[in-house]
């Protein structure tokens, strides 16, 4: 079955890779040079770390298959957490930040909203748009 192998390609590809930026754009990539054929491609994401290089392969996958992005937006990540002091980690990388000042909340909630904005603009001209939340 074609759909199993792509499946078990992508995961083999997202395991070996290390960096969090290159996990959505190796397997676009990946579905970009397997689908021989027009497929309908859903992509189901939460697109956070939605690059350039994702963006252009993703343009050239919808330029020959029909593509919907599924935006998994968190509603933990839609405000900013309660004010104290947190600890995050991400492409193994631990970062101890506080959340108490207005202006660190101001900058969350226009950086939230920025990403999100570009993520519905990009997919405005190249390919479909679902936004699903989640969360408490």
């Amino acid at each position: 079955n074609q759909i199993a192998q792509i499946s078990q390609q992508a995961v083999e590809n997202v395991s070996q890779t290390t960096l969090a930026e290159d996990y959505l754009k190796k397997s676009i990539n990946l579905l970009e040079k397997t689908i021989k054929h027009r497929a309908i491609v859903f992509i189901i994401s939460d697109f956070a770390d939605f690059s350039e290089e994702t963006r252009k392969v993703m343009a050239m996958l919808s330029k020959k298959d029909k593509v919907t992005c599924v935006n998994i937006l968190d509603c933990l990540e839609k405000e900013p957490p309660l004010a104290g002091e947190y600890m995050a980690q991400q492409s193994g990388q631990q970062l101890v930040f506080s959340s108490g000042s207005e202006p660190f909340r101001e900058e969350y909630v226009r950086y939230f909203a920025q990403k999100h904005q570009q993520l519905k603009e990009f997919c405005r001209f190249h390919l479909d748009y679902i936004e699903q939340l989640v969360g408490i």
